[in-house]
């Protein structure tokens, strides 16, 4: 994992971007250092998928469809609802590349993982906003 330090900011805190073989990883943080959003994009070059994390809004977990070659498609990916997580696999995973990690980017990381329920689902005041 490496971060990538040249990260378009977006309005919305710290913006950071950790990249590995089988992980991209967006972590927001507040002027005090608090995290305040997680997207953690696992099982690249293969099955895409991505966790969502907001305090407002809860979890949510999408697929990632990304094929940029066929005709008529956006530039940019495509999420659709994924269903069930395998926490335990990505867990697991993850763990292999924490140690690259800075220590509080990699406890806030395992923390959301290990929270996350089987089936996340948005919830809160927000919620319609990410369906």
């Amino acid at each position: 994992m490496r971060e990538i330090i040249a990260v378009k900011q977006d309005g919305q805190g710290r913006k950071r971007w950790f990249r590995g073989d089988t992980f991209d990883i967006f972590t927001w943080q507040d002027g005090a250092g608090h995290f305040t959003s997680l997207h953690l994009c696992y099982d690249r070059g293969g099955d895409e998928r991505v966790l969502r994390w907001d305090p407002a809004i809860g979890y949510w977990h999408e697929s990632v469809d990304a094929d940029e070659a066929k005709p008529g498609r956006a530039m940019s990916a495509i999420l659709r609802a994924n269903g069930a997580f395998p926490g335990d696999v990505v867990l697991r995973q993850f763990r292999e590349v924490a140690p690259a990690l800075p220590d509080d980017v990699a406890a806030f990381i395992e923390e959301r993982i290990r929270l996350c329920p089987a089936t996340p689902r948005p919830s809160g005041p927000r919620a319609d906003a990410v369906v």
